[in-house]
């Protein structure tokens, strides 16, 4: 009997160590539909549509993901993480606030910079406000500007949307009882 009690227990300290493991890396896509257009004298646009995705790993397990947590976060086609200049000196790029949960939504500020002889970047990203970028190169008919703000009809789709997980110590105390039902009826039996 004492051989199964002490196996149910660590069976439930292996299962707790399991679920507690750092997650593998993922990736979550989101988009924003509906914004004023400010280079249209502010009007409304209910289809204008903006993209993005980050990479993260929720290595505490908390479905909590913050800026330490990620590894990139790209909106409207540009890298706004640290790895955004590739090499170049004159480009300059930062996240400052990245946090997602299921509590608590999507709240983003980055921006983007660049400057060379003759071409020109420069965007900055705050959810809920603002999201501004400009490419302009004289000789370039792409050269191109977007500049919108945030409306309360403003509608963010995500995918996949993190739920809240029981901690691993639920798990454990779920174990452990299973397991001492598991015991208990057998000791009915034996009796």
């Amino acid at each position: 009997m004492l051989k199964n009690a002490v196996l149910a227990c660590v069976l439930a300290v292996a299962t707790t160590t399991a679920l507690a493991a750092p997650a593998k890396p993922n990736v979550v896509n989101f988009s924003y539909t509906g914004f004023y257009d400010e280079l249209n004298g502010g009007a409304w646009n209910p289809d204008l549509r903006l993209e993005g995705s980050f990479n993260f790993n929720n290595a505490n397990g908390d479905n909590v993901i913050t800026k330490n947590e990620a590894y990139n976060l790209v909106f409207n086609g540009r890298n706004y993480y640290h790895d955004c200049n590739n090499g170049n000196i004159y480009m300059r790029c930062g996240v400052d606030i990245l946090e997602y949960s299921a509590a608590g939504g999507l709240n983003i500020s980055a921006y983007f910079t660049g400057s060379y002889p003759d071409e020109t970047y420069f965007g900055r990203l705050k959810t809920g406000d603002s999201f501004a970028y400009t490419y302009y190169h004289p000789f370039d008919p792409g050269s191109s500007s977007i500049s919108v703000r945030w409306s309360p009809d403003t509608k963010l789709t995500i995918s996949p949307v993190l739920v809240p997980v029981p901690e691993p110590e639920t798990y454990a105390m779920l174990l452990l009882g299973l397991a001492g039902i598991g015991w208990m009826q057998r000791r009915r039996r034996a009796i």
